[in-house]
């Protein structure tokens, strides 16, 4: 039996430079993720240059999916519980909105995928 491989996540754009009052769509993607059950997730973000709008389930078959936001500290906080079968593609949308002109990075903080 082959080894599973490892859960992959990314974000649909690493960088994103937000125009003062426009809503950014932030696609959070998922590979190899036969198994796995559930995706808590860490993002870091500047508050100085983002605000968090709202946060909802991807494409990929969930049985719970929550977020949260620490405003002042720019930690937004995901996780999904994963439907049997789902392997691959987009886990969550978030919505973000520029508070001023500026790039900012979006950081995962140790994300666990459980098998």
């Amino acid at each position: 039996m082959a080894a599973l491989k490892p859960p992959l996540l990314a974000f649909s754009d690493p960088l994103y430079e937000n125009p003062s009052g426009q809503d950014i769509e932030i696609r959070i993607t998922g590979e190899n993720l036969a198994g796995v059950h559930n995706i808590p997730m860490e993002i870091l973000f500047n508050p100085q240059l983002l605000k968090f709008i709202r946060g909802e389930q991807g494409g990929v078959p969930a049985e719970n999916f929550r977020a949260e936001v620490d405003e002042k500290r720019g930690i937004l906080r995901v996780e999904l519980d994963l439907a049997e079968g789902a392997t691959s593609g987009v886990l969550a949308r978030v919505m973000m909105q520029g508070v001023k002109p500026g790039i900012s990075y979006l950081v995962y903080r140790a994300p666990m995928p459980k098998r």
